[in-house]
């Protein structure tokens, strides 16, 4: 029999009140009237600096696009005042004018060019993005050290390349993914995929977010989500898509995906998988889901906190199945 729990569906952001994307649907083009293209004298620079966009720094009601080799930088300090006004603080040498805080970096869409890279470093300090629109990723969204991308209202991500949550610092505090709405990952698995690409040589073409940190947001995953570090990449609230569900160890890591949810559900048909080392683990710590896809375990670990069932297949050519005391877990009927 199903586990018994108390299901929240997603209700559209109508019903609930939230507020929805700015932009939806559309594909981005960047010669929009709305548009402002990031276009550095160099290779990188500060996403605060007012020169290095052709309209000006974006705000909600832009489109942010970020060209092909260009790396816009997002730091909670920046110069304030004089000719190096929004220049990354320090300064690469101290800033000859006040040094302060950064305003919140936001944009109503973005675009990301294949090479082209936004980094949001929290540094020792936070450094938040916030996103008001559906939004394209072909290069890179790097979220490093203790950031937060907040979600406002139901967005997009669609694209083929890449969302990095990195933990590098030296505290406890991770990047985190959060807001009102839903958050989906539209890769080459909005239809469906076969199970089999899961595997690394899938993923060129298709949207990957990936690394440790916190989702705190609704997530809908068509696409593939890998876990790659021995701290947990956690999912918080509903989780749900024909899309891969990864714990697979970096080259120094150990890769663990925690699914940490109290009454909300996991859901739908993607295919989940354990690979690559001893290390790996997937951790399901809740009762309440209604799962159709497979369960692939090469190596690793697949911890169940809770009773478990699953219309999807196990597929064990390695690695260890884990339950807690007392519980039970079934697969494929």
């Amino acid at each position: 029999m199903k586990n018994a729990c108390f299901y929240t569906l997603t209700i559209f952001a109508a019903v609930l009140g939230f507020s929805t994307a700015v932009f939806a649907e559309d594909p981005i083009t960047c010669n929009e009237l709305n548009a402002t293209t990031f276009e550095p004298e160099g290779a990188e620079g500060s996403w605060f600096k007012p020169g290095n966009w052709s309209y000006d720094v974006p705000d909600s009601t832009k489109i942010a696009c970020i060209s092909s080799d260009k790396t816009a930088i997002i730091r909670p300090y920046i110069c304030i005042g004089g000719e190096h006004d929004g220049e990354i603080c320090p300064f690469p040498v101290p800033c000859p004018e006040e040094c302060g805080p950064s305003p919140l970096a936001q944009a109503g869409r973005i675009r990301i060019n294949a090479s082209g890279t936004v980094i949001v470093d929290g540094d020792s300090h936070p450094a938040n993005f916030k996103l008001y629109g559906d939004s394209t990723v072909d290069g890179e969204l790097r979220l490093f050290s203790s950031p937060t991308l907040y979600i406002n209202g139901q967005i997009t991500f669609d694209g083929s390349g890449d969302i990095v949550l990195l933990q590098e610092n030296t505290n406890n505090d991770l990047p985190t993914i959060e807001g009102q709405g839903e958050l989906t990952l539209e890769g080459a698995c909005a239809e469906s995929c076969s199970p089999d690409e899961w595997a690394e040589e899938y993923r060129d073409d298709n949207l990957v977010l990936s690394g440790a940190g916190v989702i705190d947001i609704a997530l809908d995953n068509d696409a593939h989500v890998v876990a790659t570090h021995e701290r947990a990449l956690t999912i918080k609230k509903q989780a749900y898509g024909n899309g891969f569900w990864i714990a697979e160890p970096g080259e120094q890591t150990a890769g663990v995906l925690d699914i940490d949810i109290d009454i909300d559900t996991v859901t739908g048909s993607g295919t989940w998988v354990v690979a690559g080392h001893s290390t790996a683990e997937i951790r399901i710590n809740t009762a309440c889901t209604d799962l159709t896809g497979d369960f692939l375990v090469y190596n690793g670990t697949l911890l169940l906190s809770e009773d478990f069932d699953t219309d999807g297949n196990l597929v064990m050519t390695g690695g260890t199945i884990t339950l807690a005391s007392g519980k039970y877990a079934m697969f494929g009927y």
